[in-house]
């Protein structure tokens, strides 16, 4: 492992040029002109601040590290972050002025909250954490939600009317599910699984609502079909069994 601040600064110098081969799209190029940053894969650990210099940062990706926390004062531009397949965890997860954030991947961390206003927001990632409660009250362009594998207790999308795609499998929305009201009409929806944890689920969007109730309901069947179809497998096995004579059955009749 390779402490992950002293790899940064050695490589790319604030005050100087990339010196690293490897990144042929960077390299001899001063801080303040690099455009696309992949640190991905290269054996990081501890945590990690980014320069201010980084001002025309688009995407950064730092992914399949051991990376304990990434924070930086202002990156203005920064629209596709990355920083999935790291050791980042607890509560204190941030990002501070970075206003133009569209694609954000935080997966398989080990985050426990999320609650940050990122107005951009298009494409969020946050499968495989510790969440408990996921508040994405402010992302009104927000596309595709990916919580799979988590333990959210709160999810609130009341401002998310674009959303099309959200995997929420092994997330468990049960027991009770509140519609917050629009500015027109207002609904609600309850169910009761009592075998299961309570979720609740705060959105404007009813058929989203329905669709991950019914995500759960279809899984289950899955589940009890697959169950019947095994069982009914092994019953005929063992009954054809019984049934064929082995040789040396003194049951069996001699021609």
């Amino acid at each position: 492992m390779v402490n992950a601040q002293t790899w940064l600064d050695q490589n790319y110098p604030a005050n100087s040029t990339c010196i690293r081969v490897e990144d042929k799209e960077n390299y001899g190029k001063t801080i303040n002109q690099i455009v696309n940053l992949d640190i991905s894969n290269q054996n990081l650990e501890g945590p990690l601040q980014l320069s201010n210099s980084l001002s025309s940062l688009k995407k950064l990706n730092c992914s399949f590290n051991n990376i304990t926390k990434i924070f930086w004062d202002s990156l203005p531009n920064l629209e596709d972050l990355d920083k999935s397949h790291n050791q980042l965890a607890g509560s204190n997860f941030a990002l501070p002025n970075s206003p133009s954030i569209k694609t954000l991947n935080f997966s398989y961390n080990s985050i426990s909250a999320y609650y940050f206003e990122t107005p951009n927001l298009a494409y969020l990632d946050v499968t495989s954490n510790l969440l408990t409660i996921l508040d994405l009250h402010s992302t009104a362009n927000l596309v595709e939600l990916k919580c799979s594998n988590n333990q959210i207790s709160n999810l609130t999308l009341t401002q998310s009317p674009k959303l099309v795609l959200f995997d929420c499998l092994g997330v468990r929305f049960v027991s009770t599910s509140n519609i917050t009201p629009t500015s027109t009409s207002s609904s609600s929806f309850s169910t009761s699984f009592p075998i299961l944890p309570t979720t609740t689920i705060y959105t404007n969007n009813p058929t989203l609502l329905g669709s991950t109730i019914g995500l759960g309901i279809y899984s289950g069947i899955s589940t009890l079909c697959w169950l019947i179809l095994s069982f009914t497998f092994i019953y005929k096995h063992l009954s054809l069994k019984s049934v064929i004579p082995t040789p040396g059955d003194s049951s069996t009749s001699k021609i």
